[in-house]
């Protein structure tokens, strides 16, 4: 099973954007820069296909997919499989994301 990653102290003055869990029966989802992801990001630090988001039955895993800029969970760069909560902070490149809850978490 991944471990995960501990909660540094936040470092930046800026509240990250909140972000919810994605909604519906999916349990793949893009992100990236390309509009065709599903959470396309407008930010040139992403990539065009940066990460993924999985739903499985023991909750949301993250995934670098050898992005440039890396992904980070609450500062930490992901490596392999990142298990993701509410209330983390994800960073795709400079963007960065409070995850909230979703209908189905």
């Amino acid at each position: 099973a991944p471990s995960r990653p501990a909660r540094p102290a936040p470092s930046r003055t800026l509240p990250p954007v909140p972000l919810a869990f994605p909604r519906g029966a999916g349990d793949s989802f893009t992100i990236g820069r390309s509009a065709e992801c599903d959470l396309a990001i407008a930010d040139m630090t992403v990539s065009r296909v940066h990460a993924t988001l999985e739903r499985t039955a023991d909750g949301w895993l993250l995934t670098d997919l050898s992005s440039t800029n890396g992904t980070r969970v609450n500062g930490w760069r992901a490596r392999g499989r990142v298990p993701v909560t509410a209330g983390d902070v994800v960073s795709f490149g400079n963007a960065q994301y409070s995850l909230r809850a979703g209908d189905r978490e």
